[in-house]
């Protein structure tokens, strides 16, 4: 992805040695915010080395050592991941991919939680024990990006008090078998589910009330990531990857050349489309990790025309910055000094990749009335939109909507907080 330098800044570390340049952007599965202070280690052979750290907006960039093997991915109150790295034999050029991270779930009682939250807990005398009725708890598993069912997996539960072990399996089409719990206890619970990371969680059982209760668990899938550079950039067509098994993903747009998409590992066929029709461009298999490459788009004649754009240069490409998001004072709608650099290193971008378009959305704290706020919103935007417009960008290319207050990106409980409310985000669209 054709991002700011953040070494060049010094925000994160410089790391030597030959290998491809990856940059993109860690984030909260959950609401999607971006997340700072997220490390990227480099594995090799059992040793980790720091690669990158992530900005206050999420964003990273490193080189990849070709001896790496894998990166793992550490912040604080999330769950630890390892990526394996499947790398190219052509380790040129830039890719982008996204890092989703799992928040971990603090030790509660009666609801399932990591082990690595587990604090000392001793059981209080007075709520041992059961009663005929003891409860009934049902496990439900879901895929913790997109939330979507997971079956065909194994619970296995050890019995803290009688280190009984009880493993049942939930099957396609099927619920969970309600498990029954006659007295208080403290249970390990493992979960294997192919395709996902092994769960590895408690349960604390200190209320035996004759209860029945749903759980959710959220499995981490083992993570694979296809992201791909391609030549040349060539407006308005899209990339897809059909599965040999059935089913098609299209390829999420970061920047012009690049894409990238989480999918299951197996054999897929990429293909271009637009209008005039669709063509395969090359047959793949991915594994389990991230896959990067860059590919070479053979178009058909009959399908070349004048909206093709000839590939940009590194040396000539400016590089977009680091962060697309512009902020204002208290009640403001002016450009900031450091809004104005923002947007100048952004015009200057723009100018060399004519096939990019944006998509302006205004926004406001909670300050004021919802009428005013999105006046306020829509004032904002447009002075982005007239400033890029006075760099020279047509502003045909430019979408804008206010939207007030309706959507924060931190809650407005503090002044400090309400500064990252007050701003226009800047989104890159094709």
């Amino acid at each position: 992805m054709a991002l700011l330098s953040l070494v060049k800044t010094g925000i994160l570390p410089e790391v030597r040695g030959q290998g491809s340049k990856l940059s993109g952007r860690a984030f909260n599965t959950y609401d999607n915010k971006a997340l700072g202070d997220v490390a990227v280690y480099g594995l090799v052979q059992g040793n980790s080395r720091l690669l990158a750290k992530s900005n206050e907006q999420g964003m990273f960039e490193m080189s990849i050592p070709v001896e790496n093997t894998a990166i793992r991915v550490v912040k604080s109150g999330f769950r630890e991941m390892v990526v394996p790295l499947n790398h190219p034999s052509d380790r040129s050029g830039r890719f982008y991919f996204p890092l989703p991270l799992i928040p971990l779930d603090s030790q509660v009682s009666d609801s399932p939680y990591q082990q690595t939250e587990q604090k000392e807990y001793v059981m209080d005398a007075s709520l041992s024990g059961g009663n005929s009725s003891g409860v009934k708890r049902r496990f439900l598993l879901k895929n913790a990006i997109g939330g979507k069912d997971v079956s065909d997996a194994t619970i296995c539960m050890v019995s803290t008090k009688s280190g009984k072990k009880d493993c049942f399996d939930v099957t396609p089409g099927e619920l969970s078998p309600v498990k029954f719990f006659p007295e208080t206890d403290i249970v390990a619970i493992h979960v294997e589910a192919r395709g996902y990371q092994l769960y590895k969680g408690n349960l604390i059982l200190d209320e035996i009330d004759g209860s029945t209760k749903d759980y959710e668990i959220r499995l981490m899938p083992e993570l694979t990531v296809f992201t791909v550079t391609v030549t040349p950039a060539t407006a308005n067509y899209r990339y897809e990857l059909l599965s040999e098994k059935g089913g098609t993903t299209r390829l999420a747009f970061s920047a012009p050349n690049h894409y990238y998409a989480l999918v299951a590992p197996g054999g897929y066929e990429l293909r271009a489309t637009r209008e005039q029709g669709s063509w395969p461009v090359e047959r793949i298999v991915l594994r389990n990790g991230l896959t990067y490459k860059p590919i070479a788009v053979r178009i058909p004649p009959a399908a070349l025309d004048a909206a093709a754009v000839p590939a940009v240069q590194d040396a000539a490409d400016p590089g977009l910055p680091a962060d697309l998001t512009v902020y204002f004072g208290q009640g403001a709608h002016e450009l900031l000094p450091e809004t104005i650099a923002k947007l100048d290193q952004l015009s200057s971008w723009l100018k060399v990749h004519p096939a990019s378009a944006l998509r302006l959305k205004g926004h406001t704290d909670n300050v004021g009335s919802i009428p005013v706020n999105i006046t306020l919103s829509e004032y904002r935007c447009r002075r982005v939109l007239q400033y890029l417009v006075k760099k020279g960008i047509n502003e045909k290319r430019i979408k804008w909507v206010g939207q007030g207050g309706a959507s924060p990106a931190r809650p407005n409980d503090s002044e400090d907080n309400k500064k990252w409310n007050r701003r226009v985000e800047i989104e890159l669209i094709q």
